[in-house]
Protein backbone atom coordinates (compact mmCIF):
# COMPACT_ATOMS: atom_id res chain seq x y z
CA UNK A 1 0.00 0.00 0.00
CA UNK A 2 2.90 2.38 -0.59
CA UNK A 3 4.06 4.58 -3.45
CA UNK A 4 2.45 4.33 -6.86
CA UNK A 5 1.82 6.69 -9.73
CA UNK A 6 -0.21 9.90 -9.30
CA UNK A 7 -3.94 9.21 -9.16
CA UNK A 8 -6.05 10.13 -12.18
CA UNK A 9 -9.04 12.47 -11.77
CA UNK A 10 -11.41 9.51 -12.20
CA UNK A 11 -9.76 7.63 -9.34
CA UNK A 12 -11.05 9.67 -6.40
CA UNK A 13 -13.15 6.75 -5.17
CA UNK A 14 -10.11 4.45 -5.36
CA UNK A 15 -8.01 6.99 -3.45
CA UNK A 16 -10.46 7.18 -0.55
CA UNK A 17 -10.83 3.39 -0.41
CA UNK A 18 -7.03 3.06 -0.37
CA UNK A 19 -6.86 5.41 2.62
CA UNK A 20 -9.60 3.52 4.51
CA UNK A 21 -7.90 0.18 3.84
CA UNK A 22 -4.66 1.53 5.30
CA UNK A 23 -6.44 2.08 8.64
CA UNK A 24 -9.30 -0.41 8.85
CA UNK A 25 -9.19 -4.15 9.43
CA UNK A 26 -11.57 -6.19 7.32
CA UNK A 27 -13.91 -6.63 10.32
CA UNK A 28 -14.13 -2.89 10.81
CA UNK A 29 -14.71 -2.41 7.09
CA UNK A 30 -17.62 -4.87 7.22
CA UNK A 31 -19.08 -3.14 10.28
CA UNK A 32 -18.95 0.27 8.63
CA UNK A 33 -20.43 -1.16 5.46
CA UNK A 34 -23.45 -2.26 7.48
CA UNK A 35 -23.84 1.32 8.74
CA UNK A 36 -23.79 2.69 5.20
CA UNK A 37 -26.34 0.16 3.95
CA UNK A 38 -28.56 0.94 6.94
CA UNK A 39 -28.49 4.67 6.20
CA UNK A 40 -29.40 4.02 2.57
CA UNK A 41 -32.53 2.19 3.78
CA UNK A 42 -33.40 5.13 6.05
CA UNK A 43 -33.24 7.78 3.39
CA UNK A 44 -35.61 5.97 1.08
CA UNK A 45 -38.23 8.32 2.53
CA UNK A 46 -37.73 11.91 3.62
CA UNK A 47 -39.37 11.37 7.01
CA UNK A 48 -36.91 8.64 7.96
CA UNK A 49 -33.88 10.91 8.09
CA UNK A 50 -35.78 13.22 10.44
CA UNK A 51 -35.67 10.62 13.20
CA UNK A 52 -32.12 9.39 12.73
CA UNK A 53 -28.78 10.81 13.87
CA UNK A 54 -25.51 9.23 12.62
CA UNK A 55 -23.21 8.04 15.38
CA UNK A 56 -20.18 9.38 17.20
CA UNK A 57 -16.79 8.52 18.65
CA UNK A 58 -16.65 7.83 22.40
CA UNK A 59 -13.24 8.78 23.79
CA UNK A 60 -11.63 8.96 27.22
CA UNK A 61 -8.09 9.88 28.34
CA UNK A 62 -5.71 7.15 29.45
CA UNK A 63 -5.85 8.18 33.11
CA UNK A 64 -6.98 6.53 36.34
CA UNK A 65 -10.36 8.29 36.30
CA UNK A 66 -10.98 7.94 32.56
CA UNK A 67 -14.64 7.07 33.20
CA UNK A 68 -15.29 10.60 34.53
CA UNK A 69 -14.00 12.23 31.34
CA UNK A 70 -15.69 10.45 28.47
CA UNK A 71 -16.40 12.60 25.41
CA UNK A 72 -18.72 11.99 22.45
CA UNK A 73 -17.49 13.46 19.16
CA UNK A 74 -19.80 13.85 16.17
CA UNK A 75 -17.82 14.40 12.97
CA UNK A 76 -19.31 16.67 10.31
CA UNK A 77 -19.85 14.85 7.01
CA UNK A 78 -18.08 17.28 4.67
CA UNK A 79 -15.18 19.74 4.57
CA UNK A 80 -16.08 23.38 5.22
CA UNK A 81 -14.36 26.74 5.07
CA UNK A 82 -13.77 28.79 8.21
CA UNK A 83 -16.67 31.14 7.43
CA UNK A 84 -19.38 28.46 7.17
CA UNK A 85 -19.29 26.50 10.38
CA UNK A 86 -21.77 26.77 13.23
CA UNK A 87 -24.85 26.71 10.99
CA UNK A 88 -23.81 23.17 9.96
CA UNK A 89 -24.95 21.71 13.32
CA UNK A 90 -28.27 19.91 12.78
CA UNK A 91 -31.15 20.35 15.29
CA UNK A 92 -31.59 16.72 16.39
CA UNK A 93 -28.01 16.52 17.63
CA UNK A 94 -28.96 18.74 20.60
CA UNK A 95 -31.48 16.13 21.73
CA UNK A 96 -28.80 13.43 21.54
CA UNK A 97 -26.26 15.70 23.27
CA UNK A 98 -28.67 16.21 26.20
CA UNK A 99 -29.17 12.44 26.37
CA UNK A 100 -25.41 11.87 26.50
CA UNK A 101 -25.02 14.55 29.15
CA UNK A 102 -27.43 12.59 31.37
CA UNK A 103 -24.95 9.70 31.06
CA UNK A 104 -22.07 11.95 32.15
CA UNK A 105 -20.66 12.30 28.63
CA UNK A 106 -19.75 15.65 27.07
CA UNK A 107 -20.55 16.26 23.41
CA UNK A 108 -18.34 17.85 20.75
CA UNK A 109 -19.30 18.63 17.15
CA UNK A 110 -16.09 18.47 15.07
CA UNK A 111 -15.95 20.18 11.67
CA UNK A 112 -13.06 19.53 9.25
CA UNK A 113 -11.84 22.65 7.44
CA UNK A 114 -9.43 23.28 4.61
CA UNK A 115 -7.80 26.55 3.58
CA UNK A 116 -8.17 26.90 -0.19
CA UNK A 117 -5.89 29.32 -2.00
CA UNK A 118 -8.47 29.77 -4.74
CA UNK A 119 -11.20 31.80 -3.01
CA UNK A 120 -13.66 31.05 -5.81
CA UNK A 121 -13.57 27.29 -5.08
CA UNK A 122 -15.28 25.80 -2.03
CA UNK A 123 -13.13 24.07 0.58
CA UNK A 124 -14.24 20.51 -0.16
CA UNK A 125 -13.75 20.78 -3.92
CA UNK A 126 -10.31 22.31 -3.36
CA UNK A 127 -9.31 19.45 -1.04
CA UNK A 128 -10.55 16.77 -3.45
CA UNK A 129 -8.63 18.29 -6.34
CA UNK A 130 -5.47 18.04 -4.28
CA UNK A 131 -6.33 14.48 -3.29
CA UNK A 132 -6.75 13.40 -6.92
CA UNK A 133 -3.30 14.67 -7.86
CA UNK A 134 -1.33 12.91 -5.14
CA UNK A 135 0.41 9.54 -5.03
CA UNK A 136 -1.15 6.74 -3.00
CA UNK A 137 1.75 6.75 -0.56
CA UNK A 138 0.83 10.27 0.56
CA UNK A 139 -2.92 9.80 1.04
CA UNK A 140 -2.63 9.30 4.80
CA UNK A 141 -0.62 12.51 5.08
CA UNK A 142 -3.25 14.50 3.17
CA UNK A 143 -6.20 13.25 5.21
CA UNK A 144 -4.44 13.30 8.57
CA UNK A 145 -2.19 16.38 8.55
CA UNK A 146 -3.59 18.85 6.03
CA UNK A 147 -7.13 19.14 7.41
CA UNK A 148 -7.78 21.54 10.29
CA UNK A 149 -10.54 20.98 12.84
CA UNK A 150 -12.98 23.27 14.62
CA UNK A 151 -14.77 22.11 17.80
CA UNK A 152 -18.14 23.18 19.16
CA UNK A 153 -18.84 21.98 22.71
CA UNK A 154 -22.45 21.45 23.83
CA UNK A 155 -23.79 23.17 26.93
CA UNK A 156 -27.30 23.05 28.38
CA UNK A 157 -27.53 26.83 28.72
CA UNK A 158 -27.52 29.38 25.89
CA UNK A 159 -25.51 29.65 23.78
CA UNK A 160 -25.69 25.87 23.58
CA UNK A 161 -22.60 25.53 21.39
CA UNK A 162 -19.33 27.24 22.24
CA UNK A 163 -16.30 27.15 19.96
CA UNK A 164 -12.96 25.92 21.27
CA UNK A 165 -9.65 24.92 19.70
CA UNK A 166 -9.04 21.12 19.80
CA UNK A 167 -5.58 21.59 21.33
CA UNK A 168 -7.06 23.63 24.18
CA UNK A 169 -9.91 21.18 24.79
CA UNK A 170 -7.49 18.24 25.09
CA UNK A 171 -4.76 20.19 26.92
CA UNK A 172 -4.89 17.94 30.02
CA UNK A 173 -5.10 14.61 28.18
CA UNK A 174 -1.88 12.53 28.19
CA UNK A 175 0.28 12.43 25.06
CA UNK A 176 2.21 9.61 23.41
CA UNK A 177 -0.41 7.93 21.23
CA UNK A 178 -0.08 6.95 17.59
CA UNK A 179 -2.49 5.57 14.96
CA UNK A 180 -2.78 1.88 14.23
CA UNK A 181 -2.21 0.57 10.71
CA UNK A 182 -3.84 -2.21 8.74
CA UNK A 183 -1.38 -4.19 6.61
CA UNK A 184 -3.81 -6.83 5.33
CA UNK A 185 -5.73 -6.51 2.08
CA UNK A 186 -9.54 -6.57 2.23
CA UNK A 187 -11.14 -9.50 0.44
CA UNK A 188 -12.70 -9.07 -3.00
CA UNK A 189 -16.28 -8.94 -1.66
CA UNK A 190 -15.58 -6.05 0.71
CA UNK A 191 -13.60 -4.10 -1.89
CA UNK A 192 -16.39 -4.49 -4.42
CA UNK A 193 -19.00 -3.25 -1.94
CA UNK A 194 -16.96 -0.13 -1.20
CA UNK A 195 -16.32 0.51 -4.89
CA UNK A 196 -20.09 0.71 -5.40
CA UNK A 197 -20.51 3.48 -2.81
CA UNK A 198 -20.81 7.11 -3.85
CA UNK A 199 -17.87 9.48 -3.43
CA UNK A 200 -19.89 11.50 -0.88
CA UNK A 201 -20.42 8.48 1.38
CA UNK A 202 -16.80 7.37 1.04
CA UNK A 203 -15.59 10.86 1.95
CA UNK A 204 -17.86 10.90 5.00
CA UNK A 205 -16.33 7.61 6.17
CA UNK A 206 -12.82 8.92 5.51
CA UNK A 207 -13.44 12.12 7.49
CA UNK A 208 -14.71 10.08 10.43
CA UNK A 209 -11.47 8.08 10.39
CA UNK A 210 -9.29 11.14 9.70
CA UNK A 211 -10.61 12.75 12.87
CA UNK A 212 -9.33 9.87 15.01
CA UNK A 213 -6.20 8.71 13.16
CA UNK A 214 -5.36 12.24 12.02
CA UNK A 215 -6.28 14.82 14.65
CA UNK A 216 -6.35 12.63 17.76
CA UNK A 217 -3.48 10.22 17.06
CA UNK A 218 -1.22 11.97 14.52
CA UNK A 219 -1.53 15.69 15.25
CA UNK A 220 -2.28 15.69 19.01
CA UNK A 221 -0.80 12.24 19.73
CA UNK A 222 -3.32 11.57 22.52
CA UNK A 223 -3.36 8.40 24.60
CA UNK A 224 -6.95 7.14 24.50
CA UNK A 225 -8.45 4.60 26.91
CA UNK A 226 -10.66 1.97 25.20
CA UNK A 227 -11.92 4.05 22.24
CA UNK A 228 -15.40 3.12 21.09
CA UNK A 229 -18.10 4.48 18.85
CA UNK A 230 -21.89 4.48 18.72
CA UNK A 231 -23.17 3.62 15.26
CA UNK A 232 -26.29 5.80 15.35
CA UNK A 233 -29.28 7.12 17.29
CA UNK A 234 -33.03 7.10 16.71
CA UNK A 235 -34.77 10.25 17.97
CA UNK A 236 -38.54 9.69 18.28
CA UNK A 237 -41.33 12.24 17.97
CA UNK A 238 -41.33 12.46 21.77
CA UNK A 239 -37.57 13.17 21.74
CA UNK A 240 -36.78 9.77 23.16
CA UNK A 241 -33.25 8.72 22.17
CA UNK A 242 -32.44 5.10 21.25
CA UNK A 243 -28.78 4.19 20.56
CA UNK A 244 -28.12 1.76 17.70
CA UNK A 245 -25.38 -0.76 17.04
CA UNK A 246 -25.12 -1.93 13.43
CA UNK A 247 -23.15 -4.98 12.34
CA UNK A 248 -22.88 -7.32 9.35
CA UNK A 249 -22.97 -10.92 10.60
CA UNK A 250 -23.39 -14.53 9.62
CA UNK A 251 -24.91 -16.77 12.31
CA UNK A 252 -22.75 -19.51 13.79
CA UNK A 253 -23.92 -22.93 14.97
CA UNK A 254 -23.83 -24.14 18.57
CA UNK A 255 -23.32 -27.91 18.39
CA UNK A 256 -24.24 -28.48 22.04
CA UNK A 257 -27.60 -26.70 21.70
CA UNK A 258 -28.06 -27.58 18.03
CA UNK A 259 -29.14 -24.01 17.40
CA UNK A 260 -27.84 -20.96 15.51
CA UNK A 261 -26.53 -17.93 17.34
CA UNK A 262 -24.94 -14.53 16.77
CA UNK A 263 -21.75 -13.53 18.59
CA UNK A 264 -21.45 -9.88 19.64
CA UNK A 265 -18.71 -7.90 21.33
CA UNK A 266 -19.15 -7.88 25.13
CA UNK A 267 -17.74 -4.36 25.30
CA UNK A 268 -20.60 -3.10 23.12
CA UNK A 269 -23.09 -4.27 25.73
CA UNK A 270 -21.23 -2.46 28.52
CA UNK A 271 -21.00 0.72 26.45
CA UNK A 272 -24.72 0.71 25.68
CA UNK A 273 -25.55 0.11 29.35
CA UNK A 274 -23.52 3.21 30.28
CA UNK A 275 -25.74 5.23 27.94
CA UNK A 276 -29.19 3.82 28.62
CA UNK A 277 -29.26 3.17 32.38
CA UNK A 278 -28.93 6.86 33.45
CA UNK A 279 -31.61 7.70 30.87
CA UNK A 280 -33.94 4.84 31.90
CA UNK A 281 -33.93 3.80 28.25
CA UNK A 282 -33.14 0.97 25.90
CA UNK A 283 -31.06 0.34 22.77
CA UNK A 284 -31.20 -1.63 19.53
CA UNK A 285 -28.66 -4.08 18.14
CA UNK A 286 -29.19 -4.33 14.38
CA UNK A 287 -27.70 -7.08 12.20
CA UNK A 288 -27.31 -7.15 8.43
CA UNK A 289 -27.54 -10.93 8.11
CA UNK A 290 -25.37 -12.52 5.45
CA UNK A 291 -25.24 -16.05 4.10
CA UNK A 292 -21.70 -17.41 4.10
CA UNK A 293 -20.43 -18.92 0.87
CA UNK A 294 -17.25 -20.44 -0.48
CA UNK A 295 -14.47 -18.32 -1.97
CA UNK A 296 -15.80 -18.73 -5.49
CA UNK A 297 -19.13 -17.02 -4.70
CA UNK A 298 -19.93 -13.69 -3.03
CA UNK A 299 -21.58 -13.49 0.36
CA UNK A 300 -25.34 -13.11 0.02
CA UNK A 301 -27.45 -10.57 1.90
CA UNK A 302 -30.49 -12.18 3.54
CA UNK A 303 -32.31 -9.56 5.63
CA UNK A 304 -32.06 -6.95 8.37
CA UNK A 305 -32.75 -8.17 11.92
CA UNK A 306 -32.72 -6.49 15.30
CA UNK A 307 -33.02 -7.15 19.00
CA UNK A 308 -33.18 -4.86 22.02
CA UNK A 309 -30.62 -4.41 24.77
CA UNK A 310 -33.21 -5.82 27.18
CA UNK A 311 -33.41 -9.00 25.06
CA UNK A 312 -29.60 -9.22 25.08
CA UNK A 313 -29.31 -8.93 28.87
CA UNK A 314 -32.05 -11.50 29.40
CA UNK A 315 -30.84 -14.13 26.92
CA UNK A 316 -27.05 -13.75 26.61
CA UNK A 317 -24.82 -16.70 27.40
CA UNK A 318 -22.72 -15.98 30.52
CA UNK A 319 -19.61 -17.76 29.27
CA UNK A 320 -17.57 -15.45 27.04
CA UNK A 321 -15.51 -16.65 24.10
CA UNK A 322 -12.67 -15.12 22.11
CA UNK A 323 -13.64 -12.80 19.28
CA UNK A 324 -11.98 -10.81 16.52
CA UNK A 325 -9.79 -7.72 16.71
CA UNK A 326 -11.18 -4.65 18.46
CA UNK A 327 -10.64 -0.97 17.69
CA UNK A 328 -7.26 -0.91 19.43
CA UNK A 329 -6.00 -4.08 17.73
CA UNK A 330 -6.45 -6.45 20.69
CA UNK A 331 -8.81 -9.41 20.78
CA UNK A 332 -12.37 -8.84 21.97
CA UNK A 333 -14.58 -11.07 24.11
CA UNK A 334 -17.76 -12.30 22.48
CA UNK A 335 -21.20 -12.97 23.95
CA UNK A 336 -23.39 -15.64 22.33
CA UNK A 337 -27.02 -14.65 21.64
CA UNK A 338 -29.77 -17.05 20.52
CA UNK A 339 -30.66 -16.48 16.86
CA UNK A 340 -34.38 -16.60 17.69
CA UNK A 341 -34.33 -13.34 19.73
CA UNK A 342 -33.60 -11.34 16.55
CA UNK A 343 -36.70 -10.03 14.76
CA UNK A 344 -37.12 -8.85 11.19
CA UNK A 345 -36.40 -5.13 10.85
CA UNK A 346 -39.38 -2.97 9.86
CA UNK A 347 -37.83 0.29 8.66
CA UNK A 348 -41.18 2.02 8.26
CA UNK A 349 -42.03 1.26 11.89
CA UNK A 350 -38.62 2.11 13.32
CA UNK A 351 -38.43 5.46 11.55
CA UNK A 352 -42.07 6.47 11.91
CA UNK A 353 -41.05 8.42 15.00
CA UNK A 354 -43.23 6.13 17.15
CA UNK A 355 -41.06 3.05 17.58
CA UNK A 356 -42.59 0.95 20.43
CA UNK A 357 -39.76 0.22 22.85
CA UNK A 358 -39.84 0.38 26.64
CA UNK A 359 -36.97 0.83 29.05
CA UNK A 360 -34.70 -2.10 29.88
CA UNK A 361 -36.42 -2.66 33.23
CA UNK A 362 -39.91 -2.46 31.72
CA UNK A 363 -39.10 -4.86 28.90
CA UNK A 364 -37.33 -7.35 31.12
CA UNK A 365 -40.14 -7.36 33.71
CA UNK A 366 -42.67 -7.98 30.96
CA UNK A 367 -40.65 -10.82 29.41
CA UNK A 368 -39.93 -12.44 32.78
CA UNK A 369 -43.66 -12.32 33.58
CA UNK A 370 -44.33 -14.16 30.31
CA UNK A 371 -41.66 -16.76 31.13
CA UNK A 372 -43.24 -17.40 34.54
CA UNK A 373 -46.57 -18.12 32.86
CA UNK A 374 -45.11 -20.94 30.79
Amino acid sequence: MKGGAPLQASDLRAAIIHYLQSRWSINKAKGNLAQVQFIENIYGKKTRGKYYRPGCWLLAPQTEEYYKNRVAVFVHNRIESENALKNEITPNIETVASYLRNAGIQTIYAIPTYACEDKTTNAQTCFLIKLKNKQKGTLQEIFETELSWVFYVFKQKDPKWSRIAPKKFFSKWPRGGRPSRNNKEWDAYVKRQYQELSEDILLELALHEAFYSGLIKTQLKLKIHDPYDVDGFIVTKDNEVIPLELKEKTPAYDKSLRKKYFGIDAGRILMLLRLVIPNDGNALYVVREMKESDKSAPRKFLEWKYTTLADIILSASWNLQGGGKGMTGGRTQTVKLPYKIFKKMDFDLVFSGNFPIGSISEEMKHQIAEILKE
